[in-house]
């Protein structure tokens, strides 16, 4: 209940209707995966145990990522798991 309101005090008033300016109202993704606005799209890189360079399997539950510029305009993605032993 301590956060009641709280909306309120801070600006954040409760939308009636989704938000979709700038750009548009979301698309549904055939593949279920990723609903986005026309002209937007989406590739995934890895999946949860999929096999990775080194020989590791991509580990679960995901928690974090960030993106960084790399050279000759690549870019650097990493991404944080929560392993537990």
């Amino acid at each position: 209940m301590g956060f009641a309101g709280l909306h309120t005090l801070t600006g954040c008033a409760r939308r009636t209707q989704p938000l979709t300016e700038p750009f548009g109202p979301l698309v549904s993704d055939p593949e279920g995966v990723l609903d986005l606005p026309e002209g937007f799209a989406y590739r995934i890189i890895s999946r949860t145990s999929d096999p990775m360079t080194d020989g590791f399997l991509v580990p679960g539950l995901p928690d974090g990522m960030a993106t960084f510029a790399g050279e000759n305009g690549r870019t650097i993605l990493v991404r944080n798991h929560e392993v537990n032993s």
